[in-house]
């Protein structure tokens, strides 16, 4: 991927410094039109160095802000991810038992520690 991207690098500057260096005026001819679109008898010259250098920003300000889009997408998904997903009723009933077991303090059963795993089935998945 390295050797792609160092081909590619070298390629361009290649390409921006031959066109710098030529004598010759070259330019990309565009014929001028109207707002019918009708052609209007008149030519447009675009600097090819401009242009290639117009083309290679619009695609890396492209790439940039796909890029972003996922980040952000996949932050999102890691932030809903680890919302809490319990009801409120059950962190009351759970919230209600620890204070029981606070006024009794004699209590010494597993369900304060592990709430969810009594009440939990075996066909659920496997208890580790």
């Amino acid at each position: 991927m390295t050797f792609v991207y160092f081909i590619c690098n070298a390629f361009w500057l290649i390409m921006t410094f031959t066109l710098q260096l030529s004598n010759t005026s070259i330019f990309i001819k565009v014929p001028k039109v109207d707002y019918n679109l009708q052609f209007t008898g008149k030519y447009m010259y675009i600097d090819p160095l401009g242009f290639m250098f117009i083309l290679a920003f619009a695609l890396l300000v492209l790439i940039q802000f796909l890029a972003m889009l996922y980040h952000r997408i996949y932050t999102l998904i890691h932030y809903v991810a680890f919302l809490d997903t319990e009801s409120k009723s059950e962190k009351q009933k759970q919230k209600q038992q620890v204070e029981e077991v606070e006024d009794d303090e004699v209590d010494d059963s597993d369900e304060l520690l592990f709430p969810s795993l009594l009440s939990r089935s075996h066909d659920r998945g496997t208890l580790v």
